[in-house]
């Protein structure tokens, strides 16, 4: 990527996802994983990525930012799914008093409202229609997220964060309902409401709950994991909505917010990357 050529670098981005899904391919299908339709969502990724390339270069008519937002709405539809398996789980089993509810037609109706409200903004629905079917979807979302109970989070930061960062997604399919109705809302910010709130949290969320758990380690966060929390989603709140509240600081806003986000990754590197390359430490395998 930084030193060239062009072409050399496209083809290893565009081979890497192909590569990621053959990987799970084989020990998922031997061992029967319920989860062997991630497979199919890589590809799909692999496909939005390969012609963001192909946009690029100037062999596919379409703007580069297509590809790159669908692949975007793909992950954050992987979030809700994923999302509604793990966090009231987690919540329940390290919570016992917490009051989980669970509604499968709510769960359903969440995540097909979410995939279709971000579908109609990709081929770019009329506003009239993609207006209040992201409304809705994020009134669906607001009341799945509800239904864990996220208050009772609030002592355990390893739990809070998973919830936090899944709050942003009704905030942003919200931004992207009015991004269609009014121009003082672009659809950037929805973007990275999604992107630099749900998506990245959930991510530093997962990925320093499963490198304890995997680890050995007890399932709580240490102070330097806290920080890195109330990062991601201060970073959200000066990309996202900083911007609206007050319009002329949005390049010192976007440049705070990059800083916060990657300090947050840097926090989480300088602790699990000794903690990843050394052995449990409970000794098992």
């Amino acid at each position: 990527m930084l030193i060239g050529p062009g072409w050399l670098a496209a083809a290893l981005d565009v081979a890497f996802l192909p590569a990621v899904a053959l990987s799970l391919w084989f020990p998922l299908r031997r061992s029967r994983n319920r989860n062997q339709f991630f497979v199919a969502l890589l590809l799909a990724l692999a496909a939005a990525n390969l012609s963001f390339h192909l946009a690029h270069a100037g062999m596919l008519d379409l703007p580069e930012l297509s590809p790159l937002r669908s692949a975007l709405y793909l992950v954050v539809v992987i979030v809700t799914v994923m999302g509604g398996r793990v966090i009231p789980s987690f919540t329940q089993n390290a919570i016992p008093g917490a009051r989980i509810r669970r509604y499968p037609i709510l769960d359903l109706a969440a995540i097909a409202a979410t995939a279709a409200a971000l579908i109609a903004a990709v081929v770019g629905s009329p506003s009239w229609a993609s207006g209040p079917l992201c409304a809705f979807a994020a009134l669906l979302q607001v009341s799945r997220l509800a239904m864990w109970d996220p208050w009772s989070t609030r002592g355990q930061p390893i739990l809070w964060i998973l919830h936090v960062s899944y709050a942003w997604i009704p905030i942003g399919l919200l931004l992207l309902g009015l991004s269609t109705l009014t121009a003082a809302v672009p659809m950037v910010l929805a973007d990275h409401a999604l992107s630099v709130g749900a998506v990245g949290g959930m991510i530093l969320g997962m990925i320093t709950r499963t490198a304890r758990g995997h680890s050995g380690r007890s399932l709580r966060a240490g102070p330097t994991e806290i920080v890195a929390y109330i990062l991601v989603p201060l970073a959200a709140v000066l990309r996202v909505l900083l911007p609206i509240a007050w319009p002329q600081a949005y390049r010192p806003a976007l440049l705070a917010s990059g800083v916060l986000w990657s300090a947050a990754f840097l926090l989480y590197l300088l602790v699990y990357v000794p903690m990843l390359t050394k052995r449990r430490v409970d000794e098992q395998p």
